[in-house]
């Protein structure tokens, strides 16, 4: 049995964050606004479709995989809206993502962390049919 994403409390916030991010993107204004559209946007997309497909992995270590994917494409809204921030002038909303973004980051890290260590605790990477559903939830 594969495992329903849309119990993970990382992806219900990856989720809202992304449509936070498509709605920031279609108002920038900024000269630079294309480059930052595209990549953000790309960024943002990246992280709730890596767990998507992670969740559909057969095993641990692969959906660990995933989940450290969309870590990284987290971190890079991050970086971006940083950038923003700082290039357009300090923006609340922009500084407001930033740091959800910078949550969703630390528990993305946690989850991986959870499921590299019940890899590890069973000594080889656990088919999704044997993960308790504890194991799927938010850190």
């Amino acid at each position: 049995m594969a495992r329903d994403v849309r119990n993970l409390e990382v992806f219900r916030e990856s989720d809202r964050l992304l449509f936070a991010v498509m709605a920031l993107a279609a108002n920038l204004h900024t000269p630079a606004r294309f480059i930052f559209r595209d990549q953000l946007t790309r960024a943002a997309l990246s992280v709730p479709l890596n767990l998507v497909e992670g969740s559909q992995r057969s095993t641990t270590r692969e959906y660990g995989r995933y989940i450290e994917i969309a870590t990284g494409s987290a971190a890079e809204a991050r970086y971006l809206l940083s950038v923003l921030r700082r290039l357009v002038e300090p923006n609340h909303r922009l500084q407001r993502l930033e740091q959800d973004y910078d949550t969703l980051v630390r528990r993305l890290q946690a989850l991986r962390s959870r499921l590299a260590q019940l890899s590890a605790d069973t000594g080889r990477a656990a088919p999704a049919s044997e993960l308790p559903v504890s194991t799927l939830s938010e850190p």
